[in-house]
């Protein structure tokens, strides 16, 4: 779907999904806490992906992706409906012109998704940086998630209180890149986070409330830096290229997910700071990566590799799909 959104709405829509992510977290607390037992839980968690099945036919396919595998029949057929839902007042010959002009690949592009097509020239270092980044990135919000039983008062009440501090993140980050743009803000993001991590056992053990506070404020800049990476690594990738760059960093991230409760009991087992050390460290380099990455604010998505090399330079371009507005 970010496919088929103008650039200027692009930000709020995902930021939307964020917060939908947020309520089903802060649900999980009270779920616990009413069933007690993980085998109830984990059944009733199942119930909502089972009926999410069921509403798959409800949405169309992105009318660019049908572009970039030289379906332009099925994707003209899309934007029509959605052109008449929206009530513009496009003719069937203009929005023909349309879709004739926009950009579909050469001949001589591969239009197949084949995940080696990810370490061309043109992406080979955007997918490693991406795909350390990620990783950094779930092993610091999840290793800070984790931590919620170590800390002071009631397991539940801090486990929502950390996804709680999601939502003021997620509003944060909504402002942050509309004026310093994505890739800055990443780089913030991770780079405070880390630095939190490393902080926050330089604290008093005295001082409970003032080290639940930093750990929250790390979980708050990770958690921002969560609701930020998806949407950029969405921007980066071209068309035919998009779902199998974004899923093979959200697979590559799953490495640092369950690492992050072994490096804690690491922590345990030898130093508490060794784990915030970890942390902070990976946290912090990821930062200083994402400044390596292209800026995409108010760029079209790119189609092809080529584009998606480029993309740096034409980020005052418009897409057919922000002039149709759809």
């Amino acid at each position: 779907m970010i496919e088929t959104v103008s650039p200027e709405y692009r930000s709020p829509y995902y930021c939307g999904i964020s917060l939908a992510y947020l309520a089903g977290a802060l649900e999980l607390p009270l779920i616990a806490w009413w069933l007690r037992d993980w085998i109830w839980i984990e059944s009733l968690l199942i119930l909502p992906s089972v009926l999410l099945l069921a509403t798959c036919w409800l949405l169309p396919e992105s009318p660019r992706w049908l572009l970039s595998q030289k379906k332009a029949e099925e994707a003209l057929e899309i934007l029509s409906r959605a052109a008449k839902r929206n009530e513009l007042d496009i003719s069937d010959i203009k929005l023909k012109e349309m879709v004739k002009n926009l950009k579909e690949p050469k001949d001589d592009e591969n239009v197949g998704i084949r995940i080696l097509d990810l370490f061309k020239s043109e992406l080979r270092l955007r997918t490693f940086v991406m795909w350390f980044i990620w990783c950094a990135t779930t092993f610091t919000y999840y290793g800070i998630s984790y931590n919620t039983n170590e800390l002071a008062g009631n397991p539940f009440i801090n486990f929502a209180l950390y996804f709680t501090i999601e939502i003021p993140a997620t509003i944060l980050v909504l402002i942050a890149i509309q004026y310093k743009g994505r890739r800055k803000s990443l780089a913030a993001g991770l780079t405070v986070a880390g630095m939190a991590c490393l902080l926050i056992y330089l604290i008093p053990e005295d001082l409970a409330w003032m080290r639940t506070s930093l750990s929250l404020f790390g979980k708050f800049c990770i958690s921002a830096t969560f609701a930020l990476l998806g949407l950029f690594t969405f921007e980066v990738f071209p068309t035919n290229l998009r779902n199998t760059g974004y899923g093979s960093a959200s697979a590559v991230a799953r490495f640092g997910a369950f690492l992050a409760p072994f490096v804690r009991e690491i922590g345990r087992s030898s130093h508490p700071f060794i784990t915030q050390i970890l942390f902070g460290i990976v946290s912090i380099t990821g930062g200083g990566l994402a400044l390596l990455l292209p800026e995409t604010t108010n760029c079209s998505v790119p189609d092809t590799c080529r584009e998606a090399a480029e993309i740096s330079r034409c980020c005052q371009g418009e897409s057919c799909f922000t002039s149709l507005n759809l």
